[in-house]
């Protein structure tokens, strides 16, 4: 790895420690130099503001977790799907740290910057496998269909669960119901067998009780920080 990348890797790795740490809107450039042998100037070499190094962490997890989807084995396409599905939500193990960063900025411009530098990340990377996924599918006899901008509107419906689950955390830190988020689950993966004519309880994207683990332990995570009490 080249100099300037590692430079790079090093703040967004001490960015994130005081984003995790002391949220968001508290953490300062200061803050984050702090933890490096940097100077103000080097670090705004790399990046524009904290936003900007926000953007570029929600990149970086969206390519450590096609890289985790890349790496697993699975013994049928079904399997890659449902792999696919899973790593590119930060709602099941590993991804309660994303989750933390994410949820204090629900509803502000920094959040919604966020979401959308998420969701174009995991759009490049995904998307081209997704179209793979279903391909394999279709050719094996497993799912049937045949219009050639299916991967695209059923990868938009994905990105929407993602937003749907993000309010339904943004309740459950306000005392909402855990339903919510079984709810919306279970109507994806309807979804999913229907459109593809996959077989019943075929899909599984991500365990309920696995997601609404990953979500409560980001509000307990939040709800510690400063000022978010």
């Amino acid at each position: 790895m080249l100099k300037g990348e590692l430079r790079r890797q090093s703040i967004l790795d001490a960015a994130e420690k005081m984003y995790f740490d002391k949220g968001y809107a508290a953490a300062t450039i200061d803050d984050i130099l702090s933890l490096l042998d940097c100077s103000k100037g080097s670090l705004y070499h790399h990046f524009d503001s904290k936003q900007d190094i926000l953007e570029h962490l929600c990149r970086r997890h969206a390519e450590e977790a096609f890289s985790a989807w890349q790496h697993r084995v699975y013994d049928t396409p079904l399997q890659a799907l449902n792999g696919l599905l899973y790593y590119s939500m930060p709602f099941r193990n590993g991804g309660e740290r994303l989750l933390s960063l994410l949820l204090p900025l629900q509803n502000t411009t920094e959040g919604t910057a966020m979401r959308c530098a998420l969701q174009d990340a995991m759009e490049a990377l995904f998307l081209p496998k997704l179209q793979e996924c279903m391909d394999t599918l279709k050719t094996s006899g497993t799912a049937y269909w045949h219009m050639a901008r299916l991967p695209e509107l059923v990868w938009d419906a994905h990105t929407a669960l993602y937003g749907r689950l993000m309010q339904c955390a943004a309740r459950l830190r306000r005392g909402g119901a855990a339903g919510d988020v079984v709810e919306h689950l279970e109507s994806a993966r309807f979804l999913w067998e229907r459109t593809l004519d996959l077989p019943f309880g075929s899909m599984e994207i991500v365990r309920a009780d696995e997601a609404l683990q990953a979500i409560h332990q980001a509000i307990k995570h939040v709800n510690h920080l400063p000022g978010e009490q």
